[in-house]
């Protein structure tokens, strides 16, 4: 599996990367094949590749440091991202339909135009 690791590194110029060791960096992931879209999971990376959703990562570690563990977000406040995301969107389509009167924002949430 070097083609995937160590050597996928050097082509990038990236030392110190691709095995787990003392000393290298350790980016990894935990996903889930215990769904019905990846089974049978006879080719796990293929299949994974393939067929796979945000929904079946469990875990991601980055140098060595948990951003998603369980399932949950450990490196930020997911809430405040989504409320914050939420927000902007909105203020976008609200100056979208201003600049452009001739449409209507039918089928949009009324907490858009209000």
């Amino acid at each position: 599996m070097l083609w995937g690791t160590i050597n996928g590194y050097r082509a990038l110029n990236l030392r110190g990367c691709g095995s787990l060791q003392v000393g290298s960096k350790a980016d990894l992931i935990v996903v889930s094949t215990r769904h019905a879209h990846l089974v049978p999971t006879l080719r796990p990376v293929a299949i994974f590749v393939y067929q796979g959703q945000p929904g079946d990562v469990e875990s991601v570690m980055v140098d060595g440091r948990w951003l998603l563990r369980d399932g949950k977000v450990l490196s930020m406040d997911e809430e405040e991202v989504l409320r914050e995301a939420d927000r902007v969107s909105r203020e976008i389509w609200v100056n979208y339909f201003k600049d452009h009167p001739d449409l209507k924002p039918d089928g949009f949430d009324n907490g858009l135009t209000g």
